[in-house]
């Protein structure tokens, strides 16, 4: 009987119900394989032997986008928040100090090249209590580099869009991402107003208010977090594609640190993602990670770090005191100093300080989620092995669909 996968140098073999495949662990390329092929991998030497493409461009370091605490209060009491457990973070702001932000916004900016791309994503707590903020800074940074490409996205829960902040919001043209996980008996029970009472329908309704205006806006996504409360990603779909969002962001609260609960999510992501791509590649691609997948592999752009947490990232408390996470904003032992005076310096391969380089998944996943990982920081693998499993099932699924739409 065959195996399901196997490999040989650095060639990772898939077995699936349309045939064999095969991926290049360092140049992150897709072929289909023959039987005979899989049969007997080292026929495939030469193509194993290949060595990695080196990156073109500069390697100048630079930071290319900063997540920014707008405040650090907010309106619910979601079930599963890492942020201190109420947006807080154990430092309640009501809204965050511009003069300490902007002057780090600005040595950032200086430090890119005419075309570079930056992005600021603001969060909170609930970052449309302080609106007046956001439009400071995104007229900042867009007047301060006008010949770099910038992006912008507010992470909110979306109970605050009235006339008024749904028209900044539109003036503003940027991107806004709605955390809504499911339809009323899921979302009111996971998150939930601090009285206890549900929000889905006051969010709805202000969500129509701002799909009213979604031709002036970059983009409406979506972001579901499943856990205890929900696994279900075909209903939770079914239920957040009637507003038609543009993309649809899928993750599970690993704290949860349940590997039977993990299963069930990732059985109901493969099944959903295989229902969207029997409809069509754009279909699929509205789901967030197979999007970046693709692209991903489309460029063969092989990740040595994650996210780039701490020096091509940054995350930015309300004080202007900095972290490589915004999950980590308040925690002294991974604080990194104010923003105006922060340097990013070239960093170790989260790959090698995390010991995955025997992982065929690595070139993909980039070492994975340090935030995730931390727990597991003092282990001899340094791994959270949750997060390791949801991240070779996904990629290798998404490898198997762009085999199928790539052919």
């Amino acid at each position: 009987m065959r195996p399901l996968q196997q490999s040989f140098g650095q060639v990772q073999a898939f077995s699936t119900s349309n045939g064999f495949i095969g991926f290049h662990q360092e140049r992150l390329e897709v072929a289909e394989l023959s039987a005979e092929l899989f049969d007997d991998l080292s026929l495939t030497s030469a193509w194993s032997e290949l060595k990695r493409e080196s990156p073109q461009g500069s390697s100048r370091p630079a930071l290319q986008s900063v997540t920014i605490n707008v405040t650090q209060i907010c309106n619910l009491h979601c079930t599963y928040c890492a942020a201190g457990g109420d947006g807080t973070y154990g430092q309640p702001q009501r809204r965050m100090a511009v003069e300490k932000v902007l002057p780090g916004l600005t040595r950032a900016l200086h430090n890119l090249e005419a075309g570079d791309e930056f992005r600021v994503s603001f969060i909170g707590g609930e970052p449309l209590l302080y609106p007046e903020g956001i439009r400071w800074v995104v007229d900042h940074v867009r007047s301060t580099r006008p010949d770099v490409h910038t992006s912008f996205v507010v992470i909110t829960n979306g109970t605050l869009f009235s006339e008024s902040v749904v028209e900044l919001l539109a003036s503003l043209k940027i991107e806004v991402k709605l955390s809504l996980d499911g339809p009323p008996e899921i979302n009111d029970r996971s998150r939930p107003q601090k009285n206890g009472r549900g929000i889905t329908a006051e969010v709805v309704s202000g969500l129509q208010r701002l799909l009213a205006r979604r031709s002036e806006l970059e983009a409406v996504t979506v972001s579901a977090v499943f856990g205890k409360h929900n696994v279900d990603a075909e209903k939770t779909y079914d239920f957040l594609s009637q507003f038609q969002f543009d993309q649809y962001g899928f993750s599970i609260d690993l704290n949860a640190n349940d590997s039977a609960l993990l299963h069930s999510f990732l059985l109901s992501v493969e099944k959903l993602a295989r229902r969207l791509a029997s409809h069509s590649e754009a279909e699929l691609l509205k789901l967030r990670f197979f999007s970046d997948l693709f692209d991903q592999l489309d460029a063969r752009a092989f990740l040595n770090d994650h996210c780039g947490g701490g020096t091509k990232h940054l995350a930015v408390d309300t004080q202007g005191q900095t972290s490589g996470c915004h999950w980590w904003l308040g925690k002294s032992k991974k604080a990194l100093g104010s923003f105006e005076a922060f340097s990013p310096e070239k960093a170790i391969s989260d790959i090698e300080s995390r010991n995955c380089q025997a992982c065929w998944a690595r070139g993909i996943c980039g070492g994975g989620c340090a935030f995730a990982h931390e727990p597991f920081a003092n282990t001899l693998d340094k791994k959270n092995p949750l997060f390791c499993l949801q991240q070779r099932y996904l990629i290798q699924l998404g490898i198997e669909l762009y085999a199928r739409f790539r052919r």
